[in-house]
């Protein structure tokens, strides 16, 4: 009826109190074939909790493989698979994982897993629900978390409807073209792809509007938080007032002043530069026609 991992594991949920011995990676015994098929109303894992958990886990040369495990977690559901193994090193296992998730609470998965805090650090900002598929390898390090440098892979992140808030990034543009709607997105249906190698995430240019504003999205960050986006509005000018109309006049008189003639009409088309990190983001708009 109900499985605690943890008890198992001899590993509490609270990091800083795992022993040295717990958070050495374990070798896989080369002399075992070994084969698990598991049904449980209840499981629970480090602070994770799934519900109606099915699927085999397999143990055979030095490997050990999680075979469709499906469960109901974090308000949705769960089909995954992966592997574990110290045929290569044993002091840096090697990784896989497959899953496929649907209707996932944003925010509970986001504090749910650290590597998804790494792979999606705006989820922090984010209600709402989600569906993603992602493959991805990759080694642990000594204290069993993964090397964040050894991953890759890539997948597919859909927002099936959502809020998006309190992002600073979004806020300071807001602020310099004097846009209230974008202080806090309402989102539906977006959609957009992730590969990421070498430590750096690269979302794939993807669109969304807002209201009356349209808006393209694509570039990198770095698990260190780090930013390298470019973003591409089309704003009316009606939603910006007169800070923002003063702000888009002031960048076409720069551009009349390196001889470059342009009109702006009633749709603003703006290319937004986004770098710095997520905590101290650096922004700097032109018009896209330049």
């Amino acid at each position: 009826d109900k499985v605690n991992l943890n008890e198992w594991m001899g590993v509490s949920a609270d990091t800083s109190t795992r022993g040295t011995a717990a958070a050495q990676p374990f070798v896989v015994p080369d002399n075992i074939r070994f084969l698990v098929n598991t049904k449980a109303d209840e499981l629970h894992y480090d602070n994770l909790d799934i519900r109606t958990v099915s699927g085999s886990i397999q143990i055979a040369d030095e490997t050990i493989q999680l075979k469709n495990i499906k469960g109901n977690a974090l308000d949705g559901t769960m089909d995954i698979s992966g592997s574990y193994s110290t045929a290569e090193s044993k002091k840096k296992p090697d990784i896989s994982l497959t899953y496929d998730v649907k209707d996932l609470d944003v925010e509970k998965t986001f504090y749910a897993f650290n590597t998804v805090q790494k792979l999606m650090p705006i989820g922090k900002f984010i209600a709402g629900r989600l569906n993603s598929q992602l493959t991805m390898k990759g080694k642990l390090g000594e204290n069993m978390m993964p090397d964040l440098t050894s991953l890759t892979g890539n997948g597919s992140l859909l927002l099936i409807k959502g809020f998006l808030s309190k992002f600073k990034p979004l806020e300071e543009l807001a602020q310099t073209i004097n846009v209230k709607e974008l202080y806090q997105l309402s989102l539906k249906e977006v959609k957009n792809y992730i590969e990421f190698t070498n430590g750096r995430v690269m979302v794939k240019p993807f669109k969304f509007r807002v209201k009356e504003i349209e808006m393209e999205i694509g570039g990198f960050h770095g698990f260190n938080q780090s930013l390298d986006y470019t973003i591409n509005l089309k704003v009316p000018r009606s939603l910006m007032g007169e800070k923002g109309n003063t702000f888009i006049n002031d960048l076409v008189s720069q551009v009349s002043n390196k001889g470059i003639p342009i009109k702006v009409g009633e749709m603003v088309p703006i290319q937004v530069k986004l770098g710095g990190f997520i905590n101290n983001p650096i922004l700097k708009a032109d018009l896209k026609q330049t």
